[in-house]
C-alpha cells in the first residue's frame, strides 16, 4: 500500500516539475510563434513596392529603382525562407530569443530599404509623388502594427527607418510643405509606436492568462489523480 501511495506521488510529483515552467520563455516563445505565424504579410513587399516603382518609372532612374525593388525582393524572400525554417526547426521555448532577434533583423533591413524610397523626393520636385511616397509608406507602417507587435522590438526595427527617413527627406527638402509633412509623419510614427507597444502588452498579457489557466487545469488534474489514487489504496487496504 505504502508502495503504490509512493509511486502515485512520484508521478504526481514529475508533473509538477512540468508544469513548473519558467512562464516568461513561454510567453516570449508564444510571441514569437505569432510572429512567425504571419507570414503571408510579406507579400506586400514584393507587389507594393512593384507598384511604386511603375508609379516613379518617369521620374527616378531606372537603376535605382530596380535596384532598390530586387534589394527588397531579396529581403523578403529570406524572410519567408526565416519563416519555414522556423516551422521546420520546432522551436522550444529556450530557441525563442534568438528567432525573434532574427525576425527583427530583418524588418529592420525591410524597413531600411522602405525608408531608402523617400530619396525620390530630392529627384522629383513633383508635390504628388512625394505624397504617394508618404502615403505608401504610412500603410506598410501601419500594416506592420498588426504583424509585428508580437514583438515590439520587430516592429521599431522596421517602423523607425521607414518613417524616420522620411522625416529627415522631408527636412532637408525644406519649404513650409515639406517641414509640415516632416511633423506629421514625425507624430504618425510616435503614435504608432505607442499603439504598437500596447498591442504588445495586451498580447503578453493575453498570453499570461492562457499559461495561468492551462497551468491551474494541470494542478487540479494532478490534485484529482492524487485523489482516486488515495481512494484506490484505501479501498485495496480494506
Amino acid at each position: 500500500m505504502r508502495g503504490a501511495q509512493t509511486d502515485n506521488s512520484g508521478v504526481a510529483g514529475e508533473r509538477l516539475d512540468e508544469a513548473a515552467v519558467d512562464p516568461k520563455s513561454h510567453v516570449a516563445a508564444e510571441q514569437t510563434r505569432l510572429l512567425y505565424r504571419s507570414w503571408y504579410g510579406q507579400f506586400a513587399n514584393l507587389i507594393n513596392p512593384a507598384i511604386l516603382v511603375v508609379i516613379l518609372y518617369d521620374a527616378l532612374p531606372h537603376f535605382l529603382l530596380f535596384g532598390w525593388w530586387l534589394a527588397l525582393a531579396a529581403v523578403t524572400a529570406w524572410r519567408i525562407a526565416l519563416v519555414f525554417g522556423y516551422r521546420r526547426a520546432s522551436a522550444g521555448p529556450g530557441d525563442a530569443p534568438n528567432w525573434a532577434k532574427r525576425y527583427a533583423f530583418g524588418a529592420g533591413l525591410s524597413g531600411a530599404l522602405w525608408g531608402l524610397s523617400s530619396g525620390a523626393v530630392f529627384y522629383t520636385s513633383a508635390a504628388l509623388l512625394h505624397g504617394v511616397i508618404a502615403f505608401v509608406l504610412a500603410g506598410m507602417t501601419a500594416g506592420a502594427v498588426a504583424i509585428s507587435s508580437a514583438y515590439f522590438p520587430a516592429f521599431v526595427a522596421f517602423a523607425v527607418p521607414a518613417v524616420g527617413m522620411l522625416v529627415v527627406a522631408f527636412l532637408v527638402h525644406g519649404g513650409m510643405i515639406h517641414i509640415g509633412l516632416a511633423a506629421m509623419s514625425a507624430v504618425y510614427l510616435l503614435i504608432l509606436l505607442a499603439v504598437a507597444r500596447s498591442w504588445n502588452r495586451t498580447i503578453a498579457r493575453s498570453i499570461e492568462l492562457q499559461l495561468s489557466n492551462a497551468d491551474l487545469i494541470r494542478r487540479l488534474e494532478i490534485e484529482r489523480d492524487r485523489a482516486q489514487a488515495a481512494n484506490r489504496a484505501k479501498t485495496d487496504f480494506l
